[in-house]
């Protein structure tokens, strides 16, 4: 099959979905990642990436492209746009590409005012999260939620990362189908595999978080750990949007590479996921998740209706008070021994879903 793939983010961000499952599609079939346009007065206020866009190759199965987004105007705008006409131009630039395409693959529902013009192609949607809530802009988020209307009720199928996601979904058909975030089966390197620890935790001194850090990120347990009298070394690796928290063993660290990341475990004792309690809480199927436990790490978390489904590899909390009483308690790691992890990675690997993903895309064509 030859695939359109309207991605969120660009290929050579941080390591998440998108480019997961697009590796793991182009392993059987051509996929075209198409990277979100810059728009030329982005470009020119804030710098970035560079809006005459471009193309190049990850392998001779996956293509990146960028369309030129000097006759396109922001996101936020369209909510304005009532005639479609910023997607003229990009129109333009893919039509060629997607009339070779068999399916059209949406990540992100910004993309709706331009796959709209195909509606002979299947579109595939696959919602991550609930967009709506990770934007500041009013307007754009009118205009996500509009579009998700659209996407949901065109598709012939709408892949889902968690049972909430579902729950909120327009659709109620057949073509709904929960596929959650994953784990590499080469997330850890084979030579690095014998740095895996099992068994008891004797003494918990660094503490961990990789991933962004914006509005989400809840700050109440970084202090809680602080003022604590155990003297607690925390590490947080990512994407800083917020502002900075000062002290003397709190330390920020840029993002690292996908390749890196399990190194960067493998120096903690203990990783976080604490995030604020909310909406998008409860929707978010947490790829760190599977990160942290495919490396044995003990995980503290908040409790949330995904992170119950791993209660049994992790600590919960509900309220950031309660930390310094649950860190207290003795530690030991998810999996007892290497069988054990192993067969944790390879029921949640990127390849498993990228199998199951298949299967769905297989049938749309079958019935084209």
């Amino acid at each position: 099959m030859r695939i359109v793939y309207f991605a969120p983010i660009y290929y050579d961000d941080l390591m998440q979905r998108p480019q997961q499952i697009a590796l793991q599609l182009a392993r059987h079939h051509q996929v075209v990642y198409v990277e979100p346009t810059v728009c030329a007065m982005k470009y020119w206020l804030k710098g970035g990436k560079n809006f005459r866009g471009g193309k190049r190759k990850e392998n001779n199965q996956l293509h990146i492209i960028r369309m030129n987004g000097f006759c396109t105007i922001h996101k936020s705008l369209e909510f304005f746009d009532f005639f479609g006409l910023n997607s003229i131009s990009e129109y333009f630039q893919i039509r060629k590409i997607v009339r070779r395409a068999d399916i059209l693959w949406v990540g992100y529902a910004g993309w709706y005012t331009l796959v709209r013009h195909f509606m002979k192609k299947p579109i595939v949607y696959d919602k991550m999260d609930r967009e709506d809530l990770l934007r500041g802009n009013i307007f754009l988020k009118f205009t996500i939620r509009r579009n998700v209307k659209s996407l949901e009720r065109c598709a012939r199928a709408v892949f889902l990362t968690s049972r909430k996601l579902r729950d909120k979904s327009l659709v109620r058909h057949d073509n709904v189908y929960v596929v959650p975030n994953a784990v590499s089966e080469d997330f850890i390197p084979k030579e690095n595999e014998g740095k895996i620890y099992f068994g008891k935790i004797s003494k918990i001194q660094k503490i961990g978080y990789v991933g962004t850090i914006a509005d989400w990120f809840d700050f109440d347990v970084i202090y809680e750990l602080l003022k604590m009298e155990e003297k607690y070394e925390i590490f947080l690796i990512g994407n800083n949007f917020s502002p900075y928290m000062r002290h003397e063993r709190l330390h920020y660290s840029k993002a690292r590479p996908h390749s890196e990341l399990a190194s960067c475990l493998f120096e903690f004792d203990l990783c976080l996921y604490n995030f604020k309690k909310g909406s998008l809480l409860d929707t978010i199927n947490p790829v760190k998740l599977y990160e942290y436990l495919s490396a044995n790490k003990p995980v503290l978390a908040v409790r949330s209706p995904e992170t119950e489904r791993f209660q049994k590899y992790l600590r919960l909390y509900d309220y950031p008070s309660e930390v310094p009483q649950i860190i207290r308690k003795d530690w030991q790691t998810p999996f007892e021994n290497e069988k054990q992890r192993q067969r944790f990675v390879c029921r949640n690997s990127w390849e498993s879903r990228g199998r199951r993903v298949e299967c769905v895309l297989g049938e749309i064509k079958h019935n084209e």
